[in-house]
């Protein structure tokens, strides 16, 4: 099983109690995680943080697995959001970032500008997220995405996990 969490920034307690809650995000916090993969209103008020705010940092990172090229700072996370407001088609948007666009490539582009919309509620939620996913995976490799995946996998009992 992949567990997305905070990089760098989650102690080992607070890991293992998320793993049994099922909550990653701390709302508890002043200044918690990288600046450049933290949402507006994580910046602004941590303690409001909803899951909202995984989607903007998922967001960045699905970005730069899509881009190939790591976001340098949050200047670079300003831009794309930016960009995501501006008008025009997504290959334009993409295309005024340095960035060229594959036709085929349009929809999923599309929804990786839009989980980094600085308003909470205009983010998808996971669940399209991974529908999109889902869709793109087997239109890409031509099998189907439950069959490659083992979801009922439980690795959170896996030694790899117990701290020395």
């Amino acid at each position: 099983m992949v567990t997305l969490g905070d990089f760098g920034v989650v102690k080992w307690g607070d890991f293992h109690s998320s793993l049994s809650t099922g909550f990653l995000t701390a709302t508890n916090q002043k200044g918690l995680g990288t600046m450049k993969y933290m949402s507006p209103e994580q910046a602004i008020n941590p303690k409001t943080v909803t899951g909202s705010s995984d989607i903007y940092s998922l967001g960045i990172t699905l970005f730069e697995l899509f881009a190939a090229q790591i976001l340098a700072s949050p200047h670079h996370v300003f831009e794309v959001m930016t960009a995501r407001l501006s008008r025009g088609t997504t290959a334009s948007k993409f295309a005024s970032m340095g960035y060229g666009l594959h036709q085929e490539d349009d929809r999923l582009a599309s929804l990786l500008l839009d989980m980094f919309l600085g308003g909470t509620l205009g983010r998808p939620a996971i669940d399209i997220i991974r529908g999109h996913l889902e869709t793109e995976y087997e239109r890409r490799y031509g099998v189907d995405w439950a069959d490659e995946i083992d979801w009922e996998s439980d690795h959170r009992d896996n030694d790899s996990w117990e701290s020395d």
